[in-house]
Formats: C-alpha cells, structure tokens, sequence
C-alpha cells in the first residue's frame, strides 16, 4: 500500500476563521494537514495518507476534504508522497494540530493554547489571522513537564519525580523553587523537553551545593538540575 498526498479545493470560498481552522486540524490530525485559500479564493487543504490505488486516493481525498470544509470539490490534484516530496524538496510533513487538540494535549483551555503561543511558550505557525498549527510532538514534549495555571510547585509530577530519585521529601524544600521548561528539536519533526530545576533543601545532601547559615540554625543545600525527557517522534 503506497502513500499518497492530495491537494483538493472545495466550493467553499473565504478565508477560515480560527474556530475553522482548529475543526478542520482536528478532523484531519491523522492527514498530516496543510490548511490555505486558493488564488481564486476557494478553501484548500492539503493531505497525506495511504490507499491501494491511485483512483482510491482520489476518491478518499475528495470525500474526506470537501467532509471537513464543506461545499463540493472543484479542483483535486493526486500524486505519490515521495513525488509530493521530490516537487516541494521536504522529506515529511509533521503532524500538526490545532489549538483545541492542542489544548486537550496540556489538560488546558484553547485561550491558554493560545496565549502561551503569545508568551512565545509554544511555537506555532500562524494560519489566517487568529488560528494556529502546532506541531504534535512539540506539545506532546511540552505536555511531560507543564504545569497547568494554578498547580502548586508542590505537586508538580517532575519535581516530586526528581525528589524521589533524591530521596528528598517535598516538604524539606524551601518555597517557590524555580522550574523552567524548554523545548529540543532534533530536525523537523523530533521534540523533547527540557526541564531545569533550580531549588533549596534543609539540611545538607550530596550533589548539591551547601550553604552555611548562622550557627545554631541548619545549613542549606542548593541544587542546579536539568532534565530531558525521552525524544517524541510523531507515527
């Protein structure tokens, strides 16, 4: 069974409003999608997939497009993915997602998605003027080590994960430990994340750094770690 990428217009002309955009991400996450607007001003999308035949292609591509964007297809245009690959000189189109799988991903609302993408805590490619597409691994990287909006330090997973390895109780950290959390890219469609740690224990503890306070109270330990989760390779 080969695979098969396939560019179809559908009747439906105008731009697509965000809400638009993140539906038709959604319903197309398993296409690998491109979302645009034709010159002649018909919605388009762009779609990978695997078929027994060329004529099979054709016919799951103008029934799963013109599904998701609505009217009748008027334009439709086939090829093998490695002949997609050749003409466009890219290897792989990553799977991308909109704001809402995105969203359903990190356990938060779309309007966070999209305000850690204004905060530059999210890469995304801009579609139209208010939607978005996110690459799937990156988010799913992200997703290891983030923190919902009004989780405690306390209970954050990596942290309390990073203790027990320490064989550290939570409670014997000092408030408000710093916890910073970046993302890897191995080539275009590999993420990770990377998750530094920087806090302060009572008492003294191997690794870390001591510091002596005055006598008769307890010393201190600083610690400096950085972690990184596993790679994430999209299917």
């Amino acid at each position: 069974m080969k695979h098969y990428t396939a560019t179809v217009e559908t009747s439906r002309r105008g731009n697509l409003s965000a809400d638009d955009v993140d539906a038709a991400m959604d319903a197309l996450a398993s296409y690998a999608p491109s979302l645009s607007v034709s010159p002649r001003g018909y919605r388009s999308a762009r779609i990978t997939f695997p078929a027994d035949s060329f004529t099979q292609a054709a016919a799951t591509a103008a029934a799963v497009v013109s599904s998701t964007l609505g009217g009748e297809p008027v334009a439709l245009c086939v090829m093998t993915e490695a002949e997609a690959d050749l003409r466009s000189g890219s290897l792989e189109v990553p799977d991308l997602v909109g704001a809402t799988e995105a969203a359903r991903i990190l356990n938060v609302s779309p309007q966070r998605v999209r305000q850690m993408i204004d905060e530059g805590k999210l890469a995304a490619h801009r579609v139209g003027e208010r939607a978005f597409a996110l690459v799937r691994s990156e988010v799913e990287a992200i997703a290891k080590t983030f923190v919902p909006r009004g989780m405690e330090w306390t209970t954050h997973p990596g942290l309390l994960g990073l203790l027990r390895e320490m064989d550290l109780s939570v409670d014997r950290v000092l408030p408000s430990p710093r916890i910073d959390v970046s993302i890897e890219r191995d080539g275009p469609h590999r993420a990770r994340s990377v998750a530094r740690y920087q806090f302060t224990v009572l008492g003294r503890y191997p690794g870390g750094k001591v510091i002596q306070v005055a006598d008769g109270q307890q010393d201190l330990t600083e610690f400096d770690i950085t972690r990184r989760s596993e790679w994430t390779t999209p299917e």
